[in-house]
């Protein structure tokens, strides 16, 4: 089965093949019949290392996940996507704008949400809980901070997931 199987690390701009410990995509090539995958690009970022495993093994291994290429993200072991918090958005009139940012806290994702409120006449700790409940309902995932900023802080075009955790 593994010689079935190649797995590559690349640039995801250039798709040029990298060297160990270039952090880059996987792409992934499977010779099956039924299925086959060429260069299937998974859309994370991780990379690899000829080092040999303390288990003995010596051929190249990939050192593990650290993070996505899209908007996309891996938080508490799930995956979010902004479209997620945008339909929540959406039917929350009294919220205008938003922005995640995602950090760590002694090895442990921390989750915040920064969301800009269209008028003063709001109810903030009734309108912090109706988003933590809409986005917990929709993604399963638990909003550590939700942090009401005035309108404008927040720039259009600006990412709406910002991942500011350090990966080794």
């Amino acid at each position: 089965m593994p010689e079935q199987i190649v797995v590559e690390v690349v640039d995801p701009t250039t798709k040029r093949q990298l060297g160990p410990g270039e952090h880059g995509e996987p792409v992934v090539t499977y010779f099956d019949e039924s299925y086959p995958l060429l260069r299937f690009a998974t859309g994370d970022i991780t990379y690899y290392s000829d080092e040999p495993c303390p288990c003995g093994r010596t051929s190249r291994r990939l050192a593990g996940w650290l993070g996505r290429i899209g908007e996309a993200i891996k938080v508490k072991e799930r995956f979010m996507h902004p479209r997620e918090i945008e339909g929540v958005i959406a039917d929350i009139p009294q919220v205008s704008n938003f922005q995640v940012v995602v950090s760590q806290e002694e090895h442990k994702d921390v989750l915040t949400l920064n969301a800009e409120v269209s008028s003063r006449e709001v109810d903030g700790s009734k309108l912090v809980e109706l988003l933590r409940e809409r986005i917990r309902a929709v993604s399963t995932l638990d909003v550590d901070n939700v942090n009401l900023v005035p309108r404008g802080t927040i720039r259009d075009g600006k990412k709406k997931v910002i991942d500011e955790r350090v990966w080794d």
